[in-house]
């Protein structure tokens, strides 16, 4: 069926079910839904809070990985907050982009972590009572009363306390920013709560909608639960009204027999048949309630790839501009109306710090390059800051660069390193993860070319200031690595004054004696270009330098003005760019401090090398990079049972370490 049919069936649909909710009266005129469309000015940077669970509650203890919460002070507030619960097995880190866009909208957000390590789509399957094991299992995981033998999940732990407590943490240490609003008596408020979730957590979204009348409910790839290929009956019967679901699956799915029976089990197909690949039309989708994409997912249909692309940030595909391709499919999900009567509004009058280091909340603003210098125009991934307030600073800025994905249109970007510089801000760093010109084209090209070390050299320079040198890549000033974060700093000095980014600029330039650099794979290219051309505090190579000639360094590395004693690495041995990237260290002069170590089965100072080579066992295996990726990427690098990353010790040497040397360096340029 057309769009086009598509929305005039969806009318014929409203107009029935507006008959038929008054039999008593002559025809009525539907209401049109509405979408909160938003202009296409630069968004606005996020207030962003990353609060670990047991820093709310010290009586949680599982299912540590940190909460993320958002706001958007520009944005005009709608009075909700929306609440959104990652997958079986995953983490709110995983799922930003869609949370970010929630902010935009007007909700406060919170990404919420809870118990989620049981996959009960694999636990319930074969059990005699499907249904059951379902529901109680889900009820268990909300309030923590004990009804099921597959989850252990106390009052503490469950998702009830969780959201309360967060709730108050957020409202005490922010007070300005509104969040207590959406308490009551010491209980979430529901009626004025949007819930959401991805997979296990939209089914964790539609069990709390079926005890408690809540605002609104958007399912991403759910719900799954299902009993035989029929959608489990616990899902049928549900206090949040019909109208107030909406949800977006993939076609391709394997999921997607259950999830499509599940909308009909809740009668979201009162209000249309599902609307077919919202990514190629526009909003109102024929005013439907359920959305059905096609979209080619980030790195294409490989195993549970398409189940995420609806909403996990490492499937959900982005255009050229970087912008989600579903993006418009979310806002309508978040904020379409049809007659009024999914409007929570109604429903209730609406009145107008912790021990240990790991747990303190991060500060955390997330900011579009444009926003920073609307001559930006190119590679608009946001920037990550941080700061920890709480830890005593070291008066430094660290600047990660993500890498570069090698015949790929789609760069990395700093929100997919977020670990490793979380951890840099917890020991004292002020820190940036810098979006920039990253393209995988120098790892292409330069091998082939004819001087393949000048390539190189001049490629990467180009992309630092914006001079043009090099025909394989094109970067204006603007775009530059240092026009950015010259920007960015600047910005964040006037917008945050109190945190001290000023310190890191001088005569309109960044403080580079005052900076430590590192990167991933060609990202650790860019910060040792960057340390052979200043005099840097510190220069942190994750799976870097990857430039090479056959399998030797290529000459632009071993000569630097910053001095060797700076530099530090860690790459894993199994990364097809190992010998290489060894080679670049011993022409950095990095072996004049000892031999390599391996960080997992040692413990620091490492005999005070310079060089640390893991042979952990990658998440997701030794498949494609995974292993280059698990030194530092946040899909690859293996977590530890109480979710902290196993190369934590590794990374805090790497940022940390010194010789009797480097504590001369401390003391260079310093003010």
């Amino acid at each position: 069926m057309s769009a086009t049919h598509q929305r005039f069936a969806g009318l014929a649909a409203f107009t029935a079910l507006a008959l038929a909710c008054n039999p008593d009266k002559g025809p009525v005129e539907p209401i049109p839904p509405t979408f909160d469309r938003l202009s296409e000015a630069p968004p606005a940077p996020l207030v962003q809070h990353i609060v670990a669970p047991q820093a709310t509650d010290p009586a949680i203890d599982q299912a540590l990985d940190d909460h993320y919460a958002w706001l958007d002070t520009t944005a005009r507030s709608n009075h909700k907050l929306f609440v959104f619960l990652p997958g079986g097995r995953q983490r709110p880190g995983m799922f930003q982009l869609v949370q970010k866009e929630a902010a935009r909208l007007g909700y406060h957000v919170i990404g919420l972590m809870y118990p989620n390590s049981v996959q009960l789509g694999t636990v319930c399957v074969g059990v005699p009572d499907p249904n059951a094991c379902y529901e109680n299992a889900r009820l268990e995981i909300v309030d923590g009363v004990d009804r099921s033998d597959v989850v252990d999940v106390n009052q503490a732990n469950s998702v009830d306390n969780r959201l309360t407590k967060l709730l108050g943490f957020l409202a005490a240490h922010y007070p300005m920013e509104g969040w207590s609003r959406f308490l009551a008596d010491d209980k979430p408020k529901w009626s004025q709560i949007a819930l959401s979730g991805h997979s296990q957590g939209g089914g964790e979204a539609a069990m709390l909608a079926k005890l408690r009348v809540v605002a609104r409910v958007v399912l991403f790839s759910s719900v799954v639960d299902r009993v035989g290929t029929q959608a489990a009956p616990w899902v049928a019967t549900h206090v949040t009204p019909a109208e107030r679901y909406w949800g977006l699956a993939h076609d391709r799915d394997g999921n997607f027999p259950a999830i499509r029976a599940s909308w009909d089990s809740i009668g979201m197909a009162a209000w249309g048949p599902e609307f077919i690949a919202p990514e190629t039309s526009a909003p109102p989708y024929g005013f439907t309630h359920m959305l059905v994409t096609e979209v080619v997912p980030i790195g294409g249909f490989v195993g549970t790839n398409a189940h995420g692309s609806p909403s996990n940030d490492l499937n959900t595909p982005l255009g050229r501009d970087g912008a989600p391709l579903l993006r418009d499919a979310w806002r309508y999900l978040l904020t379409a109306r049809g007659a009024g009567r999914e409007d929570a509004d109604a429903d209730e009058a609406f009145p107008g710090k912790t021990s240990g280091a790991s747990a303190a909340p991060l500060v955390v603003h997330v900011v579009a390059p444009h926003a920073t210098d609307p001559a930006i125009d190119r590679f608009l991934d946001d920037h990550y800051v941080w700061l920890d307030t709480t830890a005593r600073t070291n008066h430094k800025l660290f600047v990660f660069l993500p890498g570069t994905v090698v015949g790929s249109a789609t760069p990395q970007r700093p929100a997919q390193f977020q670990l490793v510089q979380r951890e840099a801000a917890r020991l004292g760093y002020h820190v940036i993860g810098l979006m920039y010109v990253n393209s995988g084209g120098i790892a292409q090209a330069c091998p082939t070319a004819p001087d393949p070390a000048t390539c190189y050299e001049n490629a990467r320079l180009e992309v630092v200031d914006g001079i043009d040198r090099s025909p394989i890549v094109d970067v204006n000033v603007a775009n530059s690595i240092d026009n950015r974060l010259t920007k960015l700093l600047e910005y964040l000095a006037a917008q945050h004054p109190e945190e001290g980014w000023s310190r890191y600029l001088a005569h309109d330039k960044p403080k580079w004696s005052q900076i430590a650099i590192g990167g991933h794979s060609g990202g650790g290219g860019f910060a040792a270009v960057i340390a052979k051309v200043r005099v840097v505090a510190r220069v942190v190579l994750f799976a870097a330098v990857t430039d090479s000639v056959g399998t030797q360094s290529v000459p632009w590395v071993a000569s630097h003005m910053t001095p060797s004693e700076r530099y530090y690495g860690l790459a894993h041995d199994r990364d097809s760019f190992f010998r290489p990237i060894r080679a670049s260290w011993d022409s950095l002069g990095m072996a004049g401090f000892g031999p390599p170590v391996a960080p997992e089965t040692s413990a620091p100072p490492y005999g005070l090398t310079h060089m640390l080579v893991t042979d952990v066992l990658p998440r997701g295996g030794f498949v494609g990079n995974n292993a280059r990726g698990s030194v530092s990427n946040d899909a690859n690098t293996p977590l530890n049972a109480d979710g902290t990353p196993v190369l934590q010790d590794a990374w805090r040497y790497l940022f940390t370490g010194r010789s009797t040397r480097e504590e001369v360096a401390v003391r260079d340029d310093e003010m």
